[in-house]
């Protein structure tokens, strides 16, 4: 008799596991639970949704494929979840979740199924190496993370293949050289940064690779000698500080040279 009490609990608790349930039909809850409309308790089963499958050559459109998203426990998603495009159905998401957080690779895709983003998680952070596309397959960024935050060389880029940003991250803070460029390749700014904060020499350019500004810095204050310049290259002005505060004002000139009274 006890045995067959056994039997029947697995089965029972098989049953339950594979129910079924539409993503539609679905709420979550505050606290991110799922669970079944008008009801408050946590579901357990796999679920899935329906999506329009397009014919090929002929264009027509075939309603009602359904497609399986993943499995929830306990209101909670687990193990490997994926999700579609309603107007096309291609791949949207390619995720894995444990104990209700996301863990292990993460893939999204653009509507056009061209990658948006791909990296891993871990306890719902980002850790380990990151990558974001733009719309059209070019690179926009690349880096790796730890506990959620950026550690390594972190890069950046424009849409049209040009390098945007560089530069090194010490848990999730700027620490090291920065430079930034402008879309046409030319420099931007560069400096050095400690623990998040402007640390040494920084330099700035106009858009036509003329220098903007130069300056010294030390734990985010400007120290020592700044100087400005205009677009034309006639200085602008010059002076010198210590611990953010002007000490000694050199000079302030006009666009054309002359001294500004």
């Amino acid at each position: 008799m006890k045995n067959h009490i056994i039997i029947s609990l697995l089965f029972l608790s098989v049953g339950l596991s594979q129910r079924e349930y539409n993503f539609n039909d679905l709420i979550e809850m505050d606290n991110g639970l799922y669970t079944i409309k008008f009801s408050d308790e946590p579901i357990t089963g796999k679920i899935y949704d329906y999506f329009e499958e397009f014919k090929p050559y002929s264009g027509a459109i075939i309603s009602g494929k359904k497609v399986y998203m993943g499995n929830l426990l306990n209101g909670q998603k687990e193990g490997r979840w994926k999700s579609y495009f309603h107007s096309n159905g291609k791949k949207k998401f390619d995720e894995n979740w444990k104990d209700g957080e996301r863990d292990g690779l993460f893939t999204q895709w653009y509507e056009n199924g061209k990658k948006q983003k791909r990296g891993t998680f871990k306890d719902g952070e980002l850790d380990g190496l990151w990558t974001w596309w733009f719309e059209n397959g070019q690179k926009k960024d690349k880096g790796t993370y730890k506990d959620g935050k950026q550690v390594g060389l972190f890069t950046q880029w424009y849409e049209n293949g040009q390098k945007k940003g560089e530069g090194k991250y010490k848990y999730g803070k700027e620490d090291g050289l920065q430079t930034d460029w402008y879309e046409n390749g030319l420099k931007q700014k560069e400096g050095t940064y400690k623990d998040g904060k402007d640390d040494g020499l920084f330099t700035e350019w106009y858009e036509n690779g003329q220098k903007s500004f130069e300056g010294t810095f030390k734990d985010g204050k400007e120290d020592g000698l700044q100087t400005d310049w205009y677009r034309n290259g006639e200085k602008k002005s010059e002076g010198t500080f210590k611990d953010g505060e002007l000490v000694k004002l050199i000079g302030m000139w006009n666009e054309d040279g002359s001294v500004k009274k």
